[in-house]
C-alpha cells in the first residue's frame, strides 16, 4: 500500500513541472501611466482597466498586443509581441514623449523574463487566465467630464446671461455675483466615447468578400499583420529556428491561403516547406483556396503528400 502512494507522489511531481512548461505567463504594468486594457489576437483579457495585468496560460508563443488605456488621452499601442512556455515575460508601458498634439506617448518595452513558478505573483498584479476565444462585438465605453470656468464682466453691475453655449454641455453651478459687477460660470461637458476591441477584424464585415468555401479558423491576419510576422521568421538564422517561429505564428493567429503559400517559400528544404504546410492548414482560413500553397513546392510528390494528408 506505501509503494502504491509512494509511486503516485513520485508521477504526480514529474507531471507538475512537465505541465508548467507547456504554458506561461505574460505580464504588464505601467509605473507612470493610467491603467489600460490588454487584447491578445483581438481578445480583450482584463474586464476592467488596471495598471500591473499578469496573463497566466498562455499557449501560443506570438502574439498580437493591443493596449487600450482607460484616458482616451492616450494613444492606443499596437505590436507584436513574444511570449515563452514555463517562462514569466514582463513589458513595461512607459512614455517615450509627446506626440505632435503634445498629448503623452507610450510604448510597450521588453523589460525580464524568469522561469516560471506557480503560485508565486506580485500582490499588486491583477492575475488574469488567459481567454483564447473570440469575443464578437466586445466595447470599451470610456465616459469623461470636462469642467471649464468662466469669468465674466460687466460695466452696469447687473447680471449676465450666457444664452447659448454651442455645444449641448450641461451647466452646473449657475452664477456667482461679484461687488464689481462680474460674475462666474461653470460649465460641465460630458464625453462618452466606445471603442470597439473586439478583434484583429471587425466581425460585422466579411473577411474575403466573394469567398464562399469552407473556412478553418476566425479572422484572417491582417496584412501589415502578418508582414510584421513573415519578417520575424525570415530573421531567424537556421531552418529549424524558422519552422518553429512560423508554426508559433499559424498556430496562435489564422491565416488566409496566400499567407501561407508566402511562409511556406521562406524555406530553403522541400521537407521543411511540406512540415509547415501540412501543419498550418488547420490554421487557414479560406481552406477551400489552399491549392495556391502548391506553387511553393519544387516536387510533385510533395504535392500529393500535401493532397494526401489533406484528404486524411
Amino acid at each position: 500500500m506505501l509503494k502504491r502512494i509512494f509511486l503516485s507522489i513520485s508521477l504526480s511531481l514529474l507531471f507538475v513541472p512537465s505541465f508548467a512548461q507547456n504554458t506561461g505567463d505574460l505580464v504588464f504594468f505601467t509605473p507612470e501611466g493610467g491603467s489600460f486594457w490588454v487584447i491578445l489576437n483581438g481578445v480583450r483579457q482584463n474586464e476592467q482597466p488596471q495598471t500591473n495585468v499578469r496573463i497566466e496560460g498562455v499557449r501560443g508563443d506570438f502574439y498580437r498586443l493591443k493596449v487600450i488605456f482607460a484616458d482616451d488621452e492616450f494613444e492606443a499601442i499596437d505590436k507584436n509581441i513574444m511570449g515563452k512556455r514555463g517562462k514569466v515575460v514582463t513589458y513595461r508601458i512607459r512614455q517615450t514623449g509627446d506626440n505632435d498634439d503634445g498629448s503623452p506617448r507610450y510604448k510597450v518595452q521588453y523589460k525580464t523574463e524568469a522561469p516560471l513558478i506557480r503560485n508565486k505573483v506580485d500582490k499588486d498584479q491583477n492575475v488574469i487566465r488567459h481567454r483564447r476565444a473570440e469575443v464578437e462585438g466586445q466595447q470599451v465605453t470610456i465616459t469623461q467630464q470636462t469642467t471649464t470656468h468662466q469669468h465674466h464682466h460687466s460695466s452696469h453691475g447687473h447680471d449676465v446671461h450666457q444664452g447659448d453655449y454651442g455645444m449641448g454641455a450641461h451647466m452646473d453651478g449657475g452664477a456667482h455675483h461679484h461687488s464689481d459687477g462680474s460674475h462666474s460660470t461653470t460649465t460641465t461637458t460630458t464625453t462618452t466615447t466606445t471603442t470597439n476591441v473586439s478583434g484583429t477584424s471587425n466581425t460585422n464585415q466579411d473577411p474575403m468578400p466573394g469567398y464562399k468555401g469552407p473556412t478553418g479558423c476566425k479572422y484572417p491576419m491582417a496584412d501589415d499583420q502578418f508582414k510584421d510576422a513573415k519578417r520575424s521568421i525570415e530573421e531567424k538564422s537556421f531552418s529549424d529556428s524558422k519552422l518553429k517561429t512560423a508554426k508559433q505564428v499559424a498556430r496562435s493567429n489564422c491565416l488566409k491561403a496566400a499567407q501561407v503559400k508566402s511562409i511556406t517559400e521562406v524555406f530553403g528544404f522541400e521537407d521543411t516547406r511540406l512540415s509547415f504546410a501540412k501543419f498550418a492548414y488547420e490554421h487557414t482560413y479560406d481552406a477551400g483556396n489552399y491549392y495556391k500553397v502548391n506553387d511553393a513546392f519544387d516536387f510533385e510528390s510533395s504535392i500529393e503528400e500535401l493532397n494526401k494528408y489533406i484528404d486524411n
